[in-house]
């Protein structure tokens, strides 16, 4: 796989005194990102008939080729204002408006195919080419025919859509245009640098149209067009210079991403699994609410622990749909209501040698308690599960390396994630014997290395999953897998530059 993202950005400040100092911050960008996936390859092998040994298998749900690309355009604005009322005395107050907008257009196709033929044949294909663990030998052109390959001969069929029904949701290639716009108003005071208190409200609104085709795109059907007002509050109060208190409230919404939303089936090939879109989906609701005790001991020294709660409406989940021999298939749906709430705890420490070497080192640990509402009626497996997605713990650990004179940094960060519901069982129907699946545990360690070139370049480097950990999942109540996997490492290069 093989992934690009280019971006450009230019952003200003300025303050203009004659209108009260009023300070206008502002940004434009425009990016575009392509995904490739050229010829991946799935097959299957399934044992005979006396356990013995095991075939390679034809057909649809057993062999699998695909070529997908993808390319997304986004252009966005953000502006920024910010009047001081009161500048001098006990009472300090400022207002601050600002907005948003973010326009993405998506286009992408795949195309892809499979081999038939016929189990146990005593045609012209061998055992020794069904049993072997190289199956290109077996797509020969001794072995390819033309027909539905139930012969003794091997061949290609192609995942096709006949012109007549080219409408609807149909179709390997599909447009997404989305947009999100977002306007806020501010208020911040701040009352003898004692207690700051501010207040807000932001009015979001976001749209989604799609069109999946095989020949020739339609009019893209509009999936979603929705606009919320969201409301925030914060308070802090200083004891002193080392010691403050923090209380936030705020809501927010959570969109549904595109693969989500569009009714599109795509593979993912680490798992062999199949997501399917769910055109129905709602954005999940949420509420906000934490305290915060922040000690900073010196300078360089911070110290934050903290509590969070959060209440959702429509929380959005990743749920069975069906099941065949090769794939898993899925789907996405919103839950009624579900509540999360935990601790965290924070350190940060800044070690400096000198004028040009600095270690930092930061340590994070939170605790996660989650909790769906379902209905006493449910038919679910476990009525009193966790929000799918949410992991019992997280843990962080980052330390960094500056070379102030040579402009490098180096960073490494270690996390672990805790017991974490991966899949939720269908509520009812035949699959809703099956138990819910757990991903468990797993550790990731990410190095990154960035240099500065002049006042302009900046070139970056990253690796993920450095130690190569294996993933596992299991079943609810018995210590049986569901899947374990290999999810590999990978690299990025970034270079940008700044003017």
């Amino acid at each position: 796989v093989e992934e690009q993202l280019w971006s450009s950005q230019l952003w200003g400040r300025h303050r203009f005194d004659g209108l009260g100092g009023l300070t206008l911050d502002w940004l434009a960008m425009q990016a575009r990102g392509t995904f490739d996936r050229p010829d991946a390859k799935v097959y299957t092998w399934a044992a005979n008939e006396q356990l013995a040994s095991a075939e390679l298998r034809g057909g649809s749900s057993n062999n699998r080729f695909e070529w997908e690309e993808m390319e997304e355009r986004s252009t966005g604005y953000r502006a920024d204002l910010t009047m001081p009322i009161l500048e001098s005395g006990p009472v300090t107050a400022s207002l601050k408006a600002g907005l948003y907008l973010l326009e993405r257009e998506r286009e992408g196709y795949e195309y892809s195919w499979y081999y038939a033929w016929g189990q146990q044949t005593t045609g012209e294909l061998t055992r020794e080419e069904l049993e072997s663990r190289q199956p290109g030998g077996l797509f020969t052109e001794e072995n390819l025919c033309a027909g539905i390959g139930f012969g003794g001969c091997v061949a290609l069929q192609i995942f096709g859509v006949d012109p007549t029904r080219d409408v609807g949701w149909w179709g390997d290639s599909y447009l997404v245009d989305q947009a999100t716009d977002s306007y806020y108003l501010m208020a911040d005071l701040d009352f003898w640098e004692t207690v700051r208190a501010s207040f807000g409200v932001r009015r979001e609104t976001f749209s989604l149209a799609a069109e999946m085709y095989e020949y020739t795109p339609e009019p893209l059907t509009e999936l979603l067009d929705e606009q919320y007002d969201l409301y925030s509050a914060a308070l802090t109060y200083r004891f002193n210079d080392r010691w403050q208190l923090r209380l936030g409230y705020g809501n927010t919404v959570s969109w549904p991403e595109t693969f989500e939303i569009v009714p599109r089936t795509f593979t993912n090939y680490d798992t062999l699994e199949q997501y399917r879109g769910n055109l129905h989906l709602r954005p999940a609701e949420i509420k906000n609410y934490d305290v915060r005790l922040e000690w900073y001991p010196r300078e360089d020294q911070s110290i934050t622990l903290a509590y969070y709660t959060k209440d959702l409406t429509n929380a959005i989940e990743n749920t069975f749909l069906g099941e065949g021999e090769e794939y898993r298939y899925y789907t996405f749906e919103n839950v009624s209501s579900a509540s999360v709430d935990g601790w965290e705890l924070d350190l940060r420490q800044v070690f400096s040698f000198g004028a040009n070497h600095e270690l930092f080192v930061q340590f994070s640990y939170t605790d996660i308690n989650s909790e769906v509402n379902l209905p006493v009626d449910t038919l679910e497996y476990d009525p009193n599960r966790p929000l799918q997605g949410q992991p019992d713990y997280l843990i962080n650990l980052q330390i960094g390396y500056d070379h102030f004179a040579s402009g490098q940094q180096f960073t490494a960060v270690y996390s672990r994630q805790g017991e974490e519901l991966a899949i939720v069982t269908a509520a009812e129907g035949f699959l809703a014997i099956r138990n819910n699946v757990y991903e468990q545990p797993y550790e990731d360690l990410k190095l990154i290395y960035q240099k500065r070139f002049g006042q302009n370049w900046t070139l970056l480097l990253s690796m993920d999953n450095v130690l190569g950990a294996k993933r596992y999942l299991k079943y609810e109540g018995w210590d049986l897998p569901y899947l374990r996997y290999e999810p590999g490492r990978s690299a990025k290069l970034k270079i940008s530059y700044a003017f």
